[in-house]
């Protein structure tokens, strides 16, 4: 897993060059997973020096550039301080905004340390629907821990530029209530 770190998001794209076909953005503090690579293509692009990765993003497999994403090791220096107060409400993802005209992700973090967690949950043959899970949430070394109340499982959130990102690099089978959307996206970046 890697965060994309360009303000500006990241072009998937079909092949590992520049001027290859553009699938999709990838919005800034999106969650990635990054596949195994056999060998790493380099390049320079733009003046800046970095490999292509095969990626799986939103049901799409393609190529990023190095470049503009990090593994959570890479910035966990760079995660701001969480304080309960800060994280009260809705936070939302972006990912869905086109097919739905609507924000589909969202995490509700409540005061009595109750949370609601609606994710994707559909949408091959034309359908389209969500899941919610609830569960209770704390703060354990400056990150926010999501733990579902029926199984039990956890998933850990930094705070990053005012987003909560993953904070988790190989999420294991442990974290797949959280992060399956019928085995295809992840719910990355939230923000306000």
């Amino acid at each position: 897993m890697a965060i994309v770190t360009s303000k500006d998001g990241l072009i998937l794209r079909e092949k590992p060059q520049k001027s290859s076909q553009k699938l999709e953005l990838i919005e800034f503090a999106q969650s990635v997973e990054i596949q195994p690579q056999k060998k790493p293509i380099s390049e320079t692009v733009d003046g800046i020096s970095g490999e292509w990765l095969e990626t799986h993003y939103s049901g799409s497999n393609g190529f990023i550039f190095s470049a503009y994403v990090r593994r959570f090791a890479e910035i966990a220096a760079s995660v701001e301080s969480l304080d309960e107060g800060r994280l009260y409400g809705v936070w939302q993802n972006q990912k869905f905004v086109d097919y739905t005209k609507k924000p589909v992700t969202q995490l509700n973090l409540k005061p009595n340390r109750q949370f609601q967690f609606t994710i994707f949950a559909g949408g091959d043959g034309g359908g389209f629907g969500t899941k919610s899970l609830e569960g209770t949430w704390r703060i354990e070394n400056n990150q926010l821990i999501l733990i579902e109340s029926k199984t039990f499982q956890k998933i850990r959130y930094a705070l990053f530029k005012q987003h909560l990102i993953l904070a988790e690099e190989f999420p294991s089978a442990e974290h797949r209530i959280f992060l399956e959307n019928f085995d295809a996206e992840y719910p990355g970046g939230l923000s306000r």
